[in-house]
């Protein structure tokens, strides 16, 4: 009788740490964070263009800039640190370039008004400190953050391998990941621009890659 006794204590207890298992584990999935990433203005804000040539370890490399401007929101309970974010692009011969963001200085436009006056617009760079803005890569529940990314591809100017260009468009794909291992991604179209106008929205941004 004892010992029948002790086998139901036993497979209660073992019944109830199983269901307390699964509450917490229900909790942890409820609860953690869920990030989202989508491009600000797709048909205005997403760029590429041709950098100038240059030398790197003594060979002439042809080269093309990205700039995004993304949002990354977190749609889950608690708040999260992003760890990294990433581009991955498809050259012309089928491969994939998962390229790393490089630093800039804040974007910025001036435009004259109508009555004479200068309007004066600076962006932030997502993950970046600067004068204007924290760089902030901790997003709150319910929240979201948004800055420019900027990246660039590299090819051999001897090679004839370059990025898939479709009536002055390409495509990546924005993938971001936080410290717990969380990721999310987006598509993006990217439209081109010439480098002229590249550099009058970013300044040095011909020598930055």
């Amino acid at each position: 009788m004892n010992i029948e006794f002790e086998k139901i204590l036993q497979i209660s207890a073992l019944t109830l740490s199983i269901v307390n298992a699964l509450m917490l584990l229900r909790q942890y999935i409820r609860d953690k964070a869920l990030l989202k990433v989508k491009p600000i203005h797709p048909a205005v804000y997403q760029w590429w263009f041709r950098l100038p040539e240059y030398e790197k370890n003594g060979e002439k490399i042809k080269s093309f800039g990205f700039l995004t401007y993304i949002s990354v929101g977190n749609r889950g309970l608690r708040k999260v640190a992003l760890d990294s974010w990433r581009l991955s692009i498809i050259d012309s011969d089928g491969n994939t370039h998962i390229l790393k963001p490089i630093s800039i200085p804040d974007p910025s436009f001036s435009i004259t008004l109508q009555n004479g006056d200068t309007y004066n617009k600076t962006f932030s760079v997502l993950g970046i400190v600067s004068e204007k803005f924290k760089g902030e890569t901790i997003i709150d529940s319910g929240c979201s953050i948004i800055g420019w990314a900027y990246f660039v591809a590299e090819f051999s100017l001897e090679s004839k391998i370059n990025i898939r260009i479709e009536n002055s468009k390409t495509e990546g794909i924005f993938k971001v990941e936080d410290i717990f291992g969380g990721k999310a991604k987006s598509r993006i179209v990217f439209s081109e621009i010439t480098l002229d106008q590249a550099k009058d929205f970013v300044n040095g941004i011909e020598i930055l890659h």
